[in-house]
Formats: structure tokens, C-alpha cells, sequence
């Protein structure tokens, strides 16, 4: 389904409330929430997907551990994950994934603004704003020629005022780093790549790889590259001084093939991937979406194909176990609470005080939404 750029505009965030089944957050503080997209389900990428992106409708729902409802806001297509601009938390941005549309809407009028990928360039999904809220990093990346790069949006225009190459191939997921920088997760290319990058980069970018980059800039400060070239990273969590945990999908275009997972440390030059751990090692499909307890012990990663949630323990950097759960999605974490959203069959909440954790209660809204994002509501 198209949709026009004057029924872009119209769709002006229609509200509605919906009960949720039981409250599991009854301690939590007012104000603090979620935010996840919804709407038709995200297709993987394909060779027909790729050339002819498909707009859906979809919505952004927020819910609030303070309130047992939640509030939907609809918008022209599934937003891949919701950003919150840090100085006026009304104002949220939304992208697609593999297309060229994105959005920024205003939760106090309701108003949306349209947000164009650069001339020739597809949005990976992923953004963060710089602190003063004044910019929006996003990870981008051309058709042709085979170019990815991180572009600076004007939060005020949304016209891009500059851009920069994010030192690989097939950018997705970033955050700040630190004082002027991004860390992002470039994905390298598959082996058998229809767009055939390998052509147009130097071939240290063939692998995935975490970089950081200062965003003044442009300039690399520190990259640690995998060492292996069959997997395709896409996602990360920050895991604090240098230590980075991705997840994602075997290049071999498979959904047989394990979904890699593995850390990156940065500072000490070392890594450790899961492809032949026991427990993952039949897990086909991407390794989704991943969360980690506020301690930093423990990380929860979703395996949407293969219907489980992998528990890792951090410091032990090992593979502790995983939950059955039909079809997970997204993954978020408050308190002793892990909530998981699900494909069709709405989302469940545990309880990981326990070992291992238990299932807690409920509810009925389903959401195809991948990631969560942690939000303040005023």
C-alpha cells in the first residue's frame, strides 16, 4: 500500500486506549514507559522486497508502567523502533526499515512530519539524537553505488546537513558512545549479496564490524572487526567501557542457520561469538532483539524463528539457557520484569528474580513491533 505524501501528513496520530491484561509493573513510577511499532508484519529482506519497498500502515504504541493502558498513535507505515528526542519528550521520530520513509510525531497535537531518506539511500531503521536534541544520527545506506554512511539530520528541517561514511558495510543499529561519538554496527555483506557490495568497498569491510566515530567529524577513533565472515551482525546493546553484545543472521541466507550472537570488547581487543554453543546451535533464524538487566548480569535475546528467548549470563560470558516462548519479538526489561512481545499472540511478562524465570501474567495486544524503546512520558 502507498501512500501519498498529503495522506502522510493527514494521518495525524489518531489516539485510542486499550486495557492491558492485569498490571505487572504496579511499583513503577508515573512517567516512565515503552515505545513500540506495530502494524503489518516486517517481511525479511529478499531479492523482490529490496527493489520495490512496500509502505503498510502501521502505529506507535506507548505504554506506561504507571497506567494499565496503553495509548496507540497511528502512522503510514510499521515503524522499525521509536526515538525520543531528549529536550521535548511530545516529540518522538520513527523509521522504516529498508525503505525511504520516516516520521516525527508530535504527541501533544498529534501532528506528524515526513522524514525523507537521502536522494538514492534507504533508512536502516535505527537513529539516535545527539544530546542537545538538535541532531539525528541515522544509518543509511545507498543503492549505487554501495555506499553506507551516517547522516546528520536537522531535527528542526529534517533536511540532512551532512553526512559520513560509518567505516562498513551495511549499517543498522547505533548509540552515542561517549562525548561526541557513535558506536554503530556495520553488517559486512552476505556471500552470495545480489548487490554484489564487495565490488565497491575495500575488503576489510566484507565482515561486520563495530565502529566508533566521532560524529564532528567523521573520523574512526576505534573498530573491532569479526572474526569470522559467515555471520551478518545487525543489532547491539552498550554493555558500559568498551563492551559490546550484537546479535543477527547468518550470511548464508538461510533460516536454518543458527542466529549469530557473540561480544565485542573494544578495549581489550577481544571477541567471543555463539554460532556451535549447545543450546543455539539449532536456533535458525536472526537473533532479534536483545535486553539487559539494569545489574549488567544478565542478557535476553529473542530467536523469532525458532521460538525462544536466550538467556547469556555477562560476566561469565557464556550461554546460560533459554525460555520457550512462541514466536518473540521484541524484548524489554524493568525491574525483575521481562516483558516479550509476540507475533500475533500478544505479549508476556516474567518474572527473572527467579531462576529460571517464570512466566508472570499477560496480554492481549499483539504487536509486530521488533524493538522497544525506553521512553519518559510527561
Amino acid at each position: 500500500m502507498s501512500v501519498t505524501r498529503r495522506a502522510f501528513l493527514q494521518l495525524l496520530a489518531v489516539q485510542s486506549m486499550a486495557t492491558m491484561l492485569g498490571d505487572p509493573f504496579p511499583a513503577r513510577a508515573a512517567g516512565a514507559g515503552l515505545a513500540i511499532g506495530n502494524g503489518e508484519m516486517e517481511r525479511g529482506v529478499s531479492k523482490a522486497f529490496w527493489a520495490q519497498p512496500i509502505t503498510r500502515p502501521g502505529e506507535i504504541i506507548l505504554m506506561d508502567f504507571g497506567s494499565p493502558h496503553h495509548q496507540s498513535y497511528r502512522t503510514a507505515f510499521l515503524p522499525h523502533k521509536i526515538f525520543q528526542k531528549p529536550t521535548d519528550h511530545a516529540r518522538l521520530v520513527y523509521l522504516d526499515k529498508w525503505g525511504y520513509l520516516g516520521g516525527e510525531l508530535d504527541t501533544r497535537s498529534r501532528a506528524t512530519r515526513e522524514i525523507l531518506a537521502p536522494p538514492g539511500s534507504r533508512f536502516a531503521g535505527h537513529a539516535a539524537f545527539t544530546p542537545d536534541g538538535q541532531q539525528l544520527l541515522v544509518s543509511v545506506f545507498h543503492d549505487t553505488p554501495q555506499v553506507s554512511e551516517i547522516a546528520v539530520y536537522d531535527t528542526d528541517t529534517w533536511q540532512v546537513a551532512r553526512s559520513f561514511s560509518s567505516h562498513g558495510l551495511s549499517p543498522h543499529d547505533l548509540t552515542l558512545a561517549g562525548p561526541g561519538q557513535v558506536a554503530i554496527v556495520n553488517g559486512g555483506r552476505f556471500k552470495d549479496d545480489w548487490m554484489d557490495k564487495a565490488k565497491a568497498v575495500p575488503p576489510e569491510y566484507a565482515h561486520a564490524n563495530i565502529s566508533v566515530i566521532e560524529y564532528g567529524t567523521g573520523q574512526l577513533v576505534d573498530q573491532l572487526r569479526s572474526e569470522r565472515g559467515d555471520i551478518f551482525f545487525a543489532h547491539f546493546l552498550d554493555l558500559g567501557d568498551g563492551l559490546y553484545f550484537a546479535s543477527g543472521l547468518s550470511n548464508k541466507l538461510t533460516e536454518k542457520a543458527s542466529g549469530p550472537i557473540g561480544f565485542f570488547d573494544l578495549k581489550n581487543k577481544e571477541q567471543k561469538h555463539f554460532p556451535d554453543d549447545p543450546t543455539i546451535k539449532s536456533f535458525g533464524g536472526e537473533a532479534l532483539s536483545l535486553a539487559a538487566t539494569p545489574n549488567g548480569q544478565v542478557l535476553f535475546v529473542t530467536f523469532k524463528q525458532s521460538g525462544q528467548v536466550v538467556v547469556v549470563d555477562i560476566p561469565g560470558r557464556r550461554v546460560r539457557g533459554a525460555l520457550k516462548v512462541d514466536q518473540p519479538r521484541g524484548v524489554a526489561i524493568e525491574g525483575n520484569t521481562l516483558l516479550v512481545s509476540r507475533h500475533g499472540d500478544g505479549m508476556q511478562y516474567y518474572d527473572i528474580s527467579t531462576t529460571p524465570p517464570t512466566l508472570r501474567s499477560g496480554n492481549k495486544l499483539a504487536c509486530e513491533g521488533s524493538h522497544f524503546s525506553q521512553v519518559t512520558l510527561d
